[in-house]
């Protein structure tokens, strides 16, 4: 009777280990994916920020050009 619950503690002991590998195994899956979605997310708000930025340069001188031309005509109709 002895052995077979030295035998018993031995296969739960080794279960536990198993699932404790298992445990710092998924704690790095759950760093690492953690890590890659916030690097991806810096990477396309900095994209999507600097695309935006350069609409709105664009836009402002777009607008800039525009008010120069009218300026112009403005100035040769008169």
């Amino acid at each position: 009777m002895g052995s077979e619950s030295t035998e018993a503690l031995g296969f739960v002991l080794e279960v536990v280990s198993i699932l404790s590998g298992f445990g710092q195994l998924w704690y790095w899956w759950v760093l690492w994916y953690w890590w890659v979605l916030w690097y991806w997310w810096v990477m396309c708000y900095w994209w999507w920020s600097s695309v935006r930025l350069a609409g709105c340069l664009e836009e402002m001188t777009i607008h800039r050009g525009v008010r120069h031309m009218k300026k112009a005509q403005t100035s040769d109709d008169t």
